[in-house]
């Protein structure tokens, strides 16, 4: 290989790493001074009910952290006597809610989000995701529950059909779009996640190489996600939380060996990467299941959950390699031990998140 060919791949690397040097570090600031779980994506959670005759049972929860968010609905509802705040009914008169707006106030811009279900009578449910940039939901007019229809208390999860077809598309859609933004959200909110993609893209040099660790970390985590959700595997979230920042720390080991050191990894990176992606499927199932999604919705959800997160994944890795291709001739001539400072960053995050999260679930 020419100098100059080295000096360019050498460049491209240090580029990469010089390009989330400061993330990395930031990111593990933030590992040691923050919460220790993994994914932190937890949404709050509001559930609109029609009883009948204008009355609807809201249940809301909060999203961690975003107690100050305040529901707003329109004037005339008015709240029940002896109905407490979190699971209140709320008596709208005989037009109920339909063509009216649903806000929720205060939202912290990039990190509260709120998964908000509305269920008309008869069954149909309409599920929109909620934040900052967008909190508001306007309810369907065709949403107005029957005021000669019999009340019907808050449901468990399972929904009778839809009274047509129509509704059932119109749900269904809704559904798979809120949970795809929310897989997307749960995805670049979740350090430990992206983090490993960065330290896999500094680690995995050739492109045919990458599209295949990649693609079986995909894969990976896609089956273990769906055989959780779906109850074919159960296991205990702490450990598997423990587990993904192991991988995290492995990455970190992989890219401060010698290049002559030709390891499993390096030779084999789509081995590695399924294994890890195993447990990262088993953490984002963690983050679904936060969203007490009701057995009605599960196909809609783990459809949808997965394409935010397939997306947002190809999102990051794209953004990755635009930067170390852009900044490449910048750093060509820079030492070899500035690619170094990524590692050191991913060791740091991950080391703290392993140690804590064992300590947690063992103490």
């Amino acid at each position: 290989m020419s100098r100059r060919r080295a000096d360019v791949r050498r460049g491209g690397a240090c580029a990469l790493a010089a390009a989330f040097a400061a993330a990395l570090a930031a990111s593990a600031v933030l590992a040691i001074t923050g919460p220790a779980p993994a994914h932190e994506f937890r949404p709050g959670l509001l559930d609109v009910t029609a009883l009948g005759g204008g009355r609807y049972a809201i249940a809301w929860v909060p999203a961690p952290g975003g107690e100050r968010a305040r529901l707003v609905f329109p004037e005339r509802c008015a709240r029940e006597v002896d109905s407490p705040p979190r699971r209140q009914v709320l008596d709208c008169g005989a037009r109920g809610l339909a063509g009216e707006r649903i806000t929720v106030a205060e939202l912290a811009p990039l990190r509260d989000e709120v998964l908000l279900r509305f269920h008309v009578e008869g069954g149909a449910t309409t599920t929109a995701m909620l934040s900052a940039g967008r909190p508001s939901f306007d309810v369907p007019s065709a949403a107005a529950d029957d005021a000669a229809g019999a009340a019907a208390g808050p449901r468990d999860g399972a929904f009778a059909g839809p009274r047509d077809g129509a509704s059932m598309g119109r749900g269904a859609t809704s559904a798979i779009a809120s949970y795809a933004l929310a897989g997307a959200a749960h995805l670049v909110t979740g350090l430990d996640h992206v983090l490993f993609l960065i330290g896999l893209l500094l680690l995995v040099k050739r492109a045919r190489a990458l599209f295949f660790a990649v693609t079986a970390f995909t894969a990976a985590h896609s089956l273990s996600l769906a055989l959780q959700v779906l109850g074919a595997l159960r296991l205990p979230p702490a450990p598997v939380e423990a587990a993904i920042a192991l991988s995290v720390l492995f990455v970190a080991r992989e890219l401060l060996r010698p290049p002559d050191r030709r390891t499993l990894a390096q030779r084999r990176p789509y081995v590695v990467t399924f294994a890890f992606g195993l447990l990262h499927g088993l953490g984002f199932a963690g983050g679904l299941a936060a969203m007490e999604v009701p057995r009605a919705e599960v196909p809609a959800a783990l459809f949808g959950f997965n394409i935010g997160l397939e997306a947002a994944q190809i999102g990051v890795v794209l953004v990755a390699l635009a930067a170390g291709w852009a900044l490449r001739p910048a750093f060509v001539r820079l030492p070899a031990w500035t690619r170094r400072a990524p590692a050191y960053s991913l060791g740091a995050a991950a080391a703290f998140w392993l140690f804590s999260r064992t300590a947690a679930f063992l103490s």
